[in-house]
């Protein structure tokens, strides 16, 4: 069976487990951020059975990604979110030369950005993740022409002018 059994046949019991796992979880979430120059971050949720798990991922200027941090929701809101991203700011993660903040276009996220990030100057831009944005604009066409859209969008956002993605 592993060293994954629970009873006491001698593996590490279902308790023993978890009591583990939630001692990883919080030195993961509760470590220092501090020696890293980060330059953008990615925010995204995605939904589990009823709840939202949302995930910042950041890039640090020589391009590595870091999984920063999680936090578990019902929802995307600005109340859950804000709070998450100070903590980030708690943890050591420095802002104060700015910082590149890419969304999934939720208003929870982008509102939580501005709580959190903006409050007496601008240190965060946001972007939208143009993925997303494709996503939410042929999703709801007919399935048999998702296809041609994606295409046009993808090669409308690799022109480098407004003028010539037209």
């Amino acid at each position: 069976m592993g060293a994954w059994t629970s009873g006491s046949s001698g593996g590490c019991s279902t308790g023993s487990a978890a009591a583990t796992t939630s001692v990883w979880r919080w030195r993961f979430q509760e470590r220092d951020l501090s020696g890293e120059d980060f330059v953008a971050l990615f925010l995204d949720g995605k939904s589990f059975v009823e709840d939202q798990m949302v995930i910042a991922l950041g890039v640090t200027m020589g391009g590595e990604k870091r999984l920063l941090g999680f936090v578990q929701s019902d929802t995307e809101s600005s109340k859950v979110l804000a709070p998450f991203l100070r903590g980030l700011l708690e943890r050591g993660l420095d802002i104060s030369r700015g910082i590149l903040v890419l969304l999934d276009g939720g208003k929870g996220l982008r509102k939580a950005v501005e709580l959190a990030f903006n409050r007496g100057g601008r240190r965060a831009l946001v972007q939208r993740c143009q993925w997303h944005k494709r996503e939410n604009v042929v999703k709801p066409l007919p399935r048999g022409e998702q296809r041609m859209w994606r295409g046009r969008l993808a090669r409308a956002g690799d022109r480098p002018t407004y003028g010539e993605s037209r």
